[in-house]
């Protein structure tokens, strides 16, 4: 939830904490009107702290609650509830901090799952932006650098030793950093009142 100190906090020094926490609600809007354009079956938000806080009653996704950890913990236990599902092919994790990572960009991730076990969306800063998994793999999420510059490397290393395919899609921009503020789109740059 868009609170201010409690998102993007390292957008704070260039922002403010209320400024970091509308951005980071602009952000949020934007993927969830992504997410809603695109073809996937099944969207879900998982979300933290609380998934029944009066905040996430306006939107028509599905709402599930965040386990507590680091990332990889909340992304496993995603993909374990997921693939628990019926039918359930394959899952893709979007980040909420791309305001490139359009319907079109997922639709792309889920037609190239018919024939990569993993697809990534490269971050610019060597991360990732989106992930998709053809099948519940836990060395994805187990021990990873998050927030580091080596974490999309970390995953195609990890990717190659298991004997899975890998696809990588045009790497695209998040918005971590001050610096990162440069790259917004155009149309974005009247969201962001810089302190």
């Amino acid at each position: 939830e868009p609170k201010p100190g409690q998102v993007k906090t390292r957008l704070v020094p260039a922002l403010g904490a209320q400024g970091a926490a509308q951005f980071a609600e602009c952000l949020l809007e934007h993927a969830v009107k992504q997410l809603r354009m695109t073809q996937v079956a099944s969207k879900q938000l998982c979300v933290w702290p609380d998934a029944k806080a009066k905040y996430w009653q306006r939107f028509e996704q599905k709402i599930s609650q965040q386990v507590a950890g680091d990332l990889g913990d909340k992304m496993s236990a995603a993909a374990q509830q997921a693939f628990a599902q019926p039918g359930c092919d394959g899952v893709i994790f979007m980040g909420m901090d791309c305001p490139d990572l359009s319907a079109n960009v997922l639709d792309q991730v889920a037609l190239s799952l018919a024939d990569h076990d993993v697809v990534i969306v490269p971050a610019k800063d060597g991360g990732y932006v989106c992930i998709g998994i053809r099948q519940l793999w836990s060395a994805v999420f187990e021990a990873m650098p998050w927030s580091q510059p080596h974490l999309l490397k970390t995953t195609l290393e990890r990717a190659k030793a298991a004997g899975l395919t890998a696809e990588c899609l045009d790497a695209l921009v998040d918005i971590d950093e001050p610096e990162d503020l440069d790259f917004l789109p155009r149309h974005w740059m009247g969201l962001v009142a810089r302190s």
